[in-house]
């Protein structure tokens, strides 16, 4: 039984004990008893002890109530924290899922993007070659050069300046230039084969009588482009300028001659390097003299002649009796310079001439390229002859003297790309006997007489 019972009862003890004495008796007493140390410990001690108890108890309810409280909030945490690292573990994977998603459709879209731009750029690629195409034929000198990959020997035309201005030409086309007339050079006097055919001393049988000829060394091919050019730019690396402009091709002629369906080739046929290694035309025959002289005094400049006797312009044309001595392979009654009377073998042509345009005339500008055979073609092209040259029929009529020694009459042999198939004889007529001027289908071969010397 705790104090509060046991006081408890003692109150009710002394409610029912009768009394013994009277009640300022008992009141006295009680006060007595109250102010006593002993009595008023034991009552604060009691009232100390109760607080005690009730603090305690609080205390204690306290505890239990927030242990209560921290077990609940920490079971709600937990199923938060579960709830919680459900929603994060499946906000990461649907985050994942995005991301991957994401790039899924970013792949597709860059996948797409690419498909569209190799479309553009097969389409753009296409475009450019088209208007590049379209382009050339309405081309002039300038854009050419522009618009291809100028070819080290090609002519650099000041910005402004007509093309038949005097060029100009950088360091690196000089360097360039020199190369190439060095290799010129190298190939005359080492006098390999394939570059000069020695034809050997003899006769034959030439407008009815017997003629001897001597020695001497022909080209195996016309002059090129690149040959001819390499010259014309040597006269302006050396300020020959008056010499250029005797010299230099009048490419103009096509149009003039041929109308403007010709206008592509007018534009390409010199300057362009896919035409280098193609017969040099439109040149004048002062111009292919001047070549012969400039070639020889370069060769003379660096190869110094050991016999002083010999001939002036030592690199010349050919005459007509040396060129057709030679094409006939040193023998009598030859038709054609490939031995047989046959233009064609096998449906293959021996040479590129005009066909079935024997009744035009040579000044009508009606000549469709699709009607002749290769048109003009590089100057190594078809069968060579037993002696190794090539395109002495066809592909471009060559210049020749009827008497070297006089070099008055003028004229050519061989015929080219608009001749016809009588005029490509060995013998046949001349369809350009005395022009002098430069002319889209003349072009020219050089000889020189063979002295030991060399």
């Amino acid at each position: 039984m705790d104090n509060q019972e046991k006081l408890d009862q003692l109150f009710k003890f002394a409610r029912e004990e009768k009394p013994q004495v009277s009640f300022d008796q008992t009141k006295a007493k009680f006060n007595a008893t109250v102010n006593s140390s002993t009595f008023g410990e034991r009552i604060k001690y009691l009232l100390t002890f109760k607080n005690f108890i009730i603090m305690l108890t609080s205390i204690i309810s306290i505890a239990v109530f927030f242990m209560f409280s921290d077990s609940s909030i920490s079971e709600v945490q937990t199923e938060e924290n579960k709830v919680k690292g459900y929603n994060h573990q499946n906000k990461s994977e649907l985050v994942k899922n995005q991301v991957k998603s994401k790039k899924k459709r970013n792949q597709v879209v860059q996948n797409e993007i690419a498909k569209i731009q190799v479309t553009e750029s097969l389409e753009n690629t296409e475009k450019s070659i088209k208007k590049r195409k379209n382009k050339i034929a309405s081309l002039d000198y300038e854009k050419a050069v522009n618009l291809f990959e100028t070819h080290p020997n090609d002519l650099l035309i000041k910005k402004g300046a007509s093309s038949f201005s005097i060029p100009v030409l950088s360091k690196d086309q000089i360097k360039d230039n020199e190369k190439q007339k060095a290799k010129m050079l190298k190939a005359l006097a080492k006098l390999k084969s394939e570059d000069y055919v020695f034809i050997p001393s003899g006769t034959m049988l030439y407008e009815g009588s017997t003629k001897s000829f001597q020695a001497f060394y022909i080209q195996t091919t016309e002059v090129s482009n690149l040959e001819y050019q390499t010259f014309l730019n040597d006269l302006v690396i050396q300020g020959r300028k008056e010499e250029y402009e005797v010299a230099k091709v009048d490419s103009a002629k096509w149009v003039e001659l041929y109308g403007e369906d010709f206008k592509e080739i007018k534009n390409m046929n010199f300057h362009h390097p896919v035409y280098k290694n193609f017969p040099v035309s439109n040149i004048s025959r002062s111009g292919a003299e001047l070549y012969c002289k400039w070639l020889t005094e370069e060769f003379d400049k660096i190869y110094n002649f050991k016999n002083e006797d010999r001939f002036e312009n030592l690199i010349r044309i050919p005459s007509r009796a040396e060129w057709c001595y030679t094409a006939s392979n040193t023998k009598d009654n030859q038709v054609y310079p490939w031995g047989d009377d046959l233009l064609n073998v096998n449906g293959l042509y021996q040479a590129n001439y005009r066909i079935n345009k024997d009744n035009q005339s040579l000044n009508e500008n009606v000549i469709q390229i699709d009607n002749l055979v290769d048109f003009i073609t590089q100057t190594r092209t078809y069968k060579p002859t037993t002696l190794g040259l090539y395109n002495m029929s066809g592909n471009i009529a060559e210049m020749v003297y009827e008497n070297y020694n006089s070099k008055t009459e003028c004229g050519t042999a061989g015929g080219g790309w608009e001749s016809n198939a009588e005029e490509i004889k060995i013998f046949g007529p001349d369809p350009y006997k005395g022009i002098t001027t430069p002319h889209p289908a003349i072009g020219f071969r050089v000889c020189f007489t063979y002295r030991k010397g060399l």
